[in-house]
């Protein structure tokens, strides 16, 4: 909660816990209007990397591909949903541009202006590559 968070950091935890959870509104303090952390009254879970841990693993999250069995296979990878942002795919690039295929189906969604700017960088020329 207080460490350093890019913009991009809380747009993917936003979108995670806004996906997995059945709360209508957080609030993380450290990155929202101080108004509300005034408010005492606002009940309050401090969560550990632990609990994080072991609710990842509930839900059948892996802590390496060496924990994959091997009748496990991912059929599709799909980034950016709703859109991934150019530095997003710069990164993407980055893990990718070594490997020769790919062992998954990968989708990657992004919205009209990121396509103009990713253009403009070679991004999606160098992520067709893929295809």
């Amino acid at each position: 909660e207080f460490q350093k968070a890019t913009k991009a950091d809380l747009k993917h935890f936003s979108a995670a816990f806004a996906t997995t959870s059945k709360v209508p509104l957080f609030y993380l303090s450290g990155h929202a209007p101080t108004t509300l952390e005034q408010d005492v009254s606002l009940p309050k879970k401090i969560l550990t990397v632990d609990d994080l841990n072991s609710a990842w693993k509930s839900l059948g999250g892996y802590t390496s591909m060496n924990d994959l069995d091997t009748e496990d296979n991912v059929d599709l990878v799909a980034v950016g949903n709703p859109h991934a942002s150019v530095q997003e795919l710069e990164m993407l690039y980055a893990l990718l541009k070594n490997q020769k295929r790919l062992k998954s189906k990968l989708i990657v969604t992004i919205g009209r202006d990121v396509l103009r700017q990713a253009e403009q960088h070679g991004l999606i020329n160098n992520l067709l590559q893929f295809d």
